[in-house]
């Protein structure tokens, strides 16, 4: 009778103890969902671009939704799936703004929110210039809207810069030497040519002066002066 309970104590034993084993293993798919932690990170780089670290208590989907102040247009960053650590990128905002923002959960259908939280944007560095839009043809402001364009800075330090239609610089990205051409390409990304290009070129051009024996001083002059034209050199 002693051994038989001895032996039904242990069992009863590495029963409790297998439970625990599945218990911790399978805590993730047990609890409910909810956003544990939220971490607003500035990158030094750019002062309109923010990263946002969310990490909740189960392995889900995120997704960040923001807004300015006193609009009701709300923008959305990409979704974060997979894991419990998330990532989240607000862009295309503007300088000297206050924004508001919160971080949305799923999973198997349910959605969690966070509470809303505050953001304020501070200037674009002096190095970025700014863009003031004069004047708008009427007939042009309902094709213009909702509108994006694209330039460059061919100066050191130069950078890429993106303005709305009303001339508001809505992205950038800063380098130290001047970007010579920006180009949107068919995936909706953006190329560059960043520092030398003048030089290239310049050497192209005296590059075949040398080889066909056809320029005289002056055809050679003319054309790195041109070069120097095209890129800002």
């Amino acid at each position: 009778m002693i051994k038989k309970d001895k032996i039904l104590t242990i069992l009863l034993a590495l029963a409790g103890l297998a439970g625990a084993i599945i218990l911790y293993t399978y805590q993730d798919d047990l609890r409910p969902l909810r956003i544990k932690h939220i971490e607003l990170v500035k990158l030094p780089a750019n002062r309109l671009r923010f990263q946002v670290n969310v990490l909740t208590t189960r392995n889900c989907s995120t997704v960040l939704a923001y807004w300015k102040v006193g609009t009701k247009d709300t923008l959305y960053t990409k979704v974060s799936a997979g894991g419990s650590n998330h990532k989240l990128f607000i862009t295309s905002t503007e300088g000297r703004t206050r924004y508001k923002f919160k971080v949305q959960a799923s999973l198997n259908g349910d959605i969690v929110e966070s509470k809303i939280y505050p953001l304020i944007t501070q200037p674009i560095y002096q190095a970025t210039p700014y863009f003031t839009l004069e004047q708008v043809d009427s007939a042009l402001k309902p094709e213009l809207k909702n509108k994006y364009f694209l330039t460059q800075i061919l100066t050191e330090p130069g950078s890429m810069v993106i303005i709305d239609s009303k001339g508001e610089i809505v992205w950038y990205e800063p380098f130290k030497k001047g970007v010579k051409v920006s180009h949107w390409t068919k995936d909706k990304t953006i190329l560059a040519i960043v520092g030398l290009l003048f030089p290239i070129l310049a050497f192209l051009a005296l590059r075949e002066a040398q080889t066909e024996g056809k320029y005289e001083q002056k055809e050679l002059v003319k054309k790195l002066t041109i070069a120097a034209a095209i890129t800002g050199g």
